[in-house]
């Protein structure tokens, strides 16, 4: 009876008709606030980048941009005209202004990345609101966050300022759509166009996805728009500018770490897809079933058809990124990892929130639904890379602290890869900076690992870096004896493998993991280069496992 009676009062119309509708009015009601309500994403983004930012440990491609960005315009042009950084110089003033202005600190030199990022989610925001409704801007900006692509949010590289103002670009072109007045439209995507590759050269490899989307927009409205395809010319303006400089880059392609492969753009899609693969489902999920039990009408009077279908060209064009850049790597540059793409999540974002909005025919309780579940999972996600991040620094002082005990101040302590050698040197103090020496031989380097990059940017650029950096075979004409700190790393670590070649006696005194403290002796005049490999004997003093 009691069951009887609850059935009959869920099915009348005053329960239902009571809390679906309420609902609804406060989402309707958080639709008209959608600005204010980014801005609300926007104060949590950066509360918990620049926590992120704080505590990452600077890495290797970080370094050449503290390096260089300390160097004064004449300076900096004479250290890229070695081709050992592939930046334009823009890239670098910016990142000069931002630590003169805040001081040498991980966060205030990430600074630039976090705005670029900031620029990019709130150009989503509004490429998608404008078509559907803020709060599915507000939900196709979220994307970004729970995907791997906020990460380079906090690394003092490129890629999030190119995010940036290709997304920027896209507001301004997709502003010149809905406008007979789009001077200023066409200017400010020029000026995004050429803010963009003067942050990242592959910047231009977006511009087919432009041209092919302004193509469609003019066979559908039978107008061609000059401004625009002259704003799409700009970026040929720095890129001339820049030739030598790009010439010099040029120079290191035969032997790069990153080679043209479709394997990493089936990496891009795995990396940016796969890891907010999780939140993305169960916001969907959990939206799309409120949806179908409650809204099963058109909430909304807008619809999925009035968004031009160029614009939803243009998104592809944008998602299609790695795709582009491997296109001109390959024909080009000759140098493809997929971060270099990581731009293209602009794309898959604006997809994103349009597919959503014709899913949940325009539920803006849906919406909400979906804001809330990706924006947990971003809160969660980021509390674990936190705790990663925080994790693997006092790992590296606790190492470093190791070193320090186990290694004499009078011995050469030898660094076997780029990555550690950078921040050993950064992280010590003062008196310690030249203890860390780095051996340095692109042929050695090309033997074992395949590449040279971090061999030849080193020697290339170490008169303005001033490190410790010497040639193999020179450090050890000088030196007979000395200490190596090294992991056995087929990709980036080729010393111990060199070690074993030539002859060198080898003693282990301790290990770290996979790293090892070794002891080297020169090898004999009789050992030679071409001597059978030397054993590698322990010693007393040993490392505990972590």
């Amino acid at each position: 009876m009691y069951g009887e009676r609850r059935v009959n009062k869920l099915s009348s119309g005053n329960s239902h008709e009571g809390w679906v509708p309420r609902l609804e009015r406060i989402a309707q009601r958080s639709d008209r606030y959608g600005l204010l309500l980014f801005a609300v994403l926007a104060v949590v983004y950066l509360i918990a980048t620049v926590k992120l930012a704080g505590v990452k440990l600077l890495w290797t491609d970080e370094f050449f941009t503290l390096y260089l960005s300390r160097l004064a315009p004449g300076e900096l042009w004479r250290a890229l005209l070695t081709g050992g950084d592939q930046h334009p110089p823009p890239f670098f003033l910016l990142h000069r202004f931002a630590i003169g202005l805040f001081g040498e600190h991980p966060w205030s030199l990430r600074l630039p990345a976090m705005v670029g990022f900031l620029l990019m989610l709130l150009c989503v925001y509004r490429f998608v609101a404008v078509r559907t409704a803020p709060l599915y801007g507000l939900a196709a900006a979220l994307v970004p966050l729970v995907s791997v692509a906020h990460e380079y949010s906090y690394e003092a590289r490129g890629y999030a300022l190119l995010a940036g103002f290709i997304s920027f670009a896209a507001v301004c072109w997709q502003k010149a759509g809905q406008t007979n007045k789009n001077a200023i439209a066409a200017s400010g995507m020029g000026a995004a166009l050429i803010a963009a590759v003067t942050s990242h050269y592959y910047g231009i490899a977006l511009l087919p996805a432009l041209a092919a989307a302004e193509l469609i927009r003019a066979c559908r409205t039978g107008k061609v728009n000059l401004g625009i395809w002259l704003a799409m010319c700009a970026p040929i303006i720095p890129l001339l500018m820049f030739l030598p400089l790009l010439r010099s880059s040029g120079g290191f392609a035969g032997t790069f770490w990153a080679k043209p492969s479709f394997r990493e753009i089936n990496e891009f899609y795995k990396n940016v897809i796969g890891r907010g693969a999780a939140g993305l489902f169960c916001g969907v999920a959990i939206a799309e079933l409120y949806r179908r039990l409650f809204q099963r009408k058109m909430i909304t009077t807008r619809s999925q058809e009035e968004t031009p279908p160029e614009e939803i060209a243009l998104a592809a064009g944008f998602a299609a990124a790695p795709f582009l850049v491997y296109v001109l790597a390959k024909f080009f540059t000759g140098a493809f990892a997929w971060r270099y793409a990581i731009s293209g999540v602009c794309g898959i974002a604006i997809l994103f929130g349009f597919f959503s909005f014709k899913l949940f025919r325009g539920s803006r309780v849906a919406a909400c639904l979906f804001i809330l579940v990706t924006g947990s999972y971003f809160l969660i996600t980021t509390r674990i890379t936190e705790q990663r991040l925080d994790r693997e620094r006092r790992e590296f002082f606790s190492i470093r602290s190791w070193l320090d005990t186990h290694v004499p101040d009078s011995e050469p302590l030898v660094i076997g890869d780029s990555k550690t050698f950078y921040q050993l040197t950064y992280y010590a103090s003062p008196d310690k900076r030249l203890h860390y020496t780095y051996l340095a031989d692109p042929n050695r380097s090309v033997k074992y690992i395949h590449h040279d990059t971090a061999e030849r940017s080193l020697l290339a650029l170490n008169p303005w870096f001033k490190l410790n950096v010497s040639a193999y075979d020179s450090f050890f004409a000088r030196n007979p004896t000395a200490m190596v700190w090294s992991g056995v790393d087929r990709k980036w670590s080729w010393l111990p493998s060199a070690l074993i070649d030539d002859g060198h006696a080898i003693t282990l005194h301790g290990r770290i993991g996979e790293w090892l403290l070794l002891s080297v002796a020169l090898a004999g005049p009789e050992s030679g280069g071409d001597s059978l490999p030397a054993a590698i004997t322990g010693s007393g003093s040993s490392a505990p496992r972590r």
